[in-house]
């Protein structure tokens, strides 16, 4: 009866346990599956068992030396992978897999036992604390940006004023002119012609009509290139708020760092001159907004570890099959003792209220997402360079 109840007791806490359990022969055949995998991969009670495992739930490591339970069958004791396992209806479950093998007296693999955690709901709190730190930055920035727009918006204001100037005096050129072709239809009125055609000069000269038209075709000029810089810094600012990305993308690194440094222009440009050394890079299938999220964080970090002036130097080539992308500040520095911790989360060297410590972390996380490299290179006194590798493949 012991025995018994022991059995039963094991049965319900497999059954009931929070993380989704299965269990397989070395066929692939599921013998068994509890109720929160059936749940996470939306199988029918009763329906997994007697099925190979793969009909369930597809991933692109199925039937490769690199599938999970196929290296436990190979020897490995313990075989632990993130993946985002495909359910039947073709939704993704991206989830940590962890397998080990079942062995008998004899030391032979009966069947191997695996767990899967869904990481769903934590994939979406990562979501939206990220679009809640992108947030918090774009507020932060929004000074600067309104300050980047203000200025444009300035001075074709003032071009417009101008315009509308030039206008008037043509006019009344035009009017002129206009007045001295009908007195030229009826030659009588002479006196009235050459008072007409002395008024006309004397205006002419009054407003200096080759300059208002050379300076006409200046301003409207300027005044558009305004109007592109506008509509740039709002696209690029709208184009950094949407919501996180959720499929790769093909993208340019180095349009990326561009439009990063549109929207934080106004943060760099009193602290630093930034200089671009930009190498031809091949499009790399990527989170673009989140690669600039990581650009961002740096490029403002940067300049707030330049005290008075400085430099920023910003740098991109292909190097062993990744991008590699350098942001050199000539600030402050990182003491040695901070350096280690400057990407772990919540860490933060600010005074309290003027940092939440999670730009860093962000950016290491979506480095990583990436399957690239963050580090940093820092002398207390003479700067800091960050180097980010992303693979290109």
């Amino acid at each position: 009866e012991e025995i018994k109840r022991a059995h039963r007791d094991l049965d319900n806490i497999f059954r009931i346990a929070g993380d989704g359990m299965c269990v397989i022969d070395t066929e692939f055949n599921v013998l068994g599956v509890n109720n929160t995998f059936e749940r996470i991969f939306d199988i029918p009670p009763g329906k997994a068992e007697g099925r190979k495992c793969y009909e369930f739930w597809k991933d692109s490591r199925c039937h490769t030396p690199e599938c999970t339970f196929a290296r436990v069958l190979a020897g490995e004791e313990r075989v632990e992978s993130d993946m985002v396992k495909k359910r039947a209806d073709g939704t993704s479950v991206p989830c940590i897999v962890v397998a080990t093998p079942l062995k008998g007296a004899d030391d032979e693999i009966r069947a191997i036992v695996s767990t899967y955690k869904d990481l769903s709901k934590l994939k979406m709190a990562q979501d939206q604390l990220l679009q809640s730190e992108k947030m918090a930055a774009i507020g932060q920035l929004a000074a600067g940006v309104a300050h980047e727009i203000n200025n444009p918006v300035g001075f074709i204001s003032s071009n417009l004023n101008t315009l509308d100037e030039y206008r008037e005096d043509i006019t009344a050129l035009l009017q002129t002119y206009v007045q001295m072709e009908g007195l030229l239809a009826n030659v009588e009125k002479g006196e009235q012609l050459e008072n007409a055609l002395h008024a006309a000069q004397e205006l002419k000269e009054k407003m200096d009509i080759e300059f208002v038209l050379d300076d006409f075709g200046k301003t409207i000029s300027e005044s558009k290139e305004g109007t592109d810089r506008v509509k740039k810094i709002v696209a690029d600012l709208k184009d950094f708020s949407h919501a996180e990305e959720h499929e790769l993308t093909y993208a340019d690194i180095n349009k990326g760092l561009e439009s990063t440094l549109n929207i934080v222009r106004n943060e760099l440009k009193y602290k630093a001159k930034v200089t671009k050394d930009f190498g031809e890079l091949p499009q790399i299938a990527c989170y673009p907004q989140q690669l600039n999220q990581v650009f961002m964080n740096i490029l403002v970090n940067a300049a707030q570890a330049i005290e008075k002036q400085g430099e920023i130097d910003i740098s991109t080539r292909t190097l062993d099959g990744k991008v590699e992308i350098r942001i050199s500040d000539t600030g402050k520095g990182i003491p040695n003792d901070v350096l280690p911790r400057i990407f772990d989360p919540f860490f933060t060297t600010k005074a309290v209220g003027e940092g939440t410590g999670l730009g860093l972390n962000m950016a290491y996380n979506i480095i990583k997402k990436h399957k690239g490299d963050i580090r940093v290179e820092s002398t207390v006194g003479e700067g800091t360079t960050f180097i980010v590798d992303i693979p290109v493949g």
